[in-house]
């Protein structure tokens, strides 16, 4: 009996671990940030970018940065890289209401330069 509980287990386990995969491999083109991700990372769904400002730093006409459900503290985002009218470079949470941006300061969080 515990040997089959085993295996129902494994069996049950790896679903999991194939379905993480596949919605990762699967995901809408752009750039991914995630709370818990690395800037070292390459910004892809299944390696994401820790913070916003690296993918400000990145991200060029027409991208889409994805962001995570998390809590992302910034004192100052400065996005340096122009969209256009045609293709905007959007920041959009996968969630609603999943991504919020903090700030440690006083003083404006986003600026465009």
């Amino acid at each position: 009996m515990k040997l089959i509980l085993g295996l129902i287990a494994f069996v049950w386990a790896c679903s999991l671990c194939s379905l993480a995969q596949t919605t990762c491999t699967q995901a809408p083109p752009g750039y991914y940030v995630s709370s818990t991700g690395s800037d070292g990372n390459g910004g892809t769904a299944c390696s994401p970018w820790r913070t916003l400002q690296h993918a400000a730093n990145t991200a060029s006409a027409g991208a889409t940065v994805h962001v995570a459900p998390g809590t992302y503290t910034q004192d100052l985002l400065t996005l340096n890289n122009s969209g256009t009218a045609a293709a905007p470079i959007r920041f959009i949470s996968d969630q609603k209401w999943g991504a919020k941006v903090r700030s440690t300061s006083s003083y404006t969080v986003l600026r465009l330069n």
